[in-house]
């Protein structure tokens, strides 16, 4: 969908919502996997989730940021301005802070050179995935364990917190305008939350697997 959606496939108009799948989908993936694993140990092995996140993530991430540097060098992007900076918020994950700080528009994207824009721009999606990495096993843990000492489902803590996100990502639209509903992490998380929300209905049996 996304992909269709860039190339300007004129009946594909889906692409948002590819993003929005796609941080629902690793939202669900992730929080079943620390559910299975509080439910069989007891507790979340955070070094043990974040190497298995790096083995899978940072390999291809970093060769495909090396790449884009060798051939800036070489003078391959011309035009493209900001392309060490671009660099370094790939590299240290705060891609999409990057941009909505630099004052750009995502659908400025959408324009006929859009790869005149930053061979990196595709990693504004990939930093919000990997900030929910970084806090969501300790947050997690966190609702757990507030969910057992007021006597409550973790499927309604985590329901109440993917709400509140949900509340206030128009909130943002609002005050900081729709650019900052885009690039930034708050404004996403209900996507992500919602995967988590549904990871935790499935393993309780309140919503069946299909």
């Amino acid at each position: 969908m996304v992909l269709l959606f860039h190339a300007d496939i004129s009946w594909m108009k889906g692409g948002y919502f590819g993003v929005s799948i796609f941080f629902t989908l690793s939202g669900f993936l992730i929080t079943s996997l620390l559910v299975n694993e509080v439910d069989g140990t007891g507790r979340v092995a955070a070094r043990t989730f974040y190497a298995r996140r790096l083995r899978r993530l940072l390999p291809a991430s970093l060769v495909c940021i090396a790449a884009v540097c060798i051939l800036g060098a070489f003078h391959v992007w011309k035009g493209i301005d900001h392309l060490r900076r671009d660099s370094l918020g790939a590299l240290f994950q705060v891609a999409n802070w990057v941009q909505l700080f630099a004052g750009e528009s995502y659908t400025d994207l959408q324009s006929k050179q859009a790869g005149l824009i930053s061979p990196l721009a595709h990693y504004w999606s990939l930093a919000i995935e990997e900030q929910f990495y970084w806090i969501w096993p300790f947050a997690f843990w966190g609702l757990f364990r507030i969910a057992r000492r007021t006597g409550r489902s973790l499927l309604s803590v985590i329901t109440g917190l993917t709400v509140v996100f949900a509340i206030a990502a128009p909130i943002i639209s609002l005050i900081w305008g729709t650019d900052a509903t885009y690039w930034a992490s708050p404004a996403r998380a209900a996507e992500i939350l919602l995967g988590a929300t549904l990871a935790i209905a499935v393993h309780t049996g309140r919503v069946r697997p299909r």
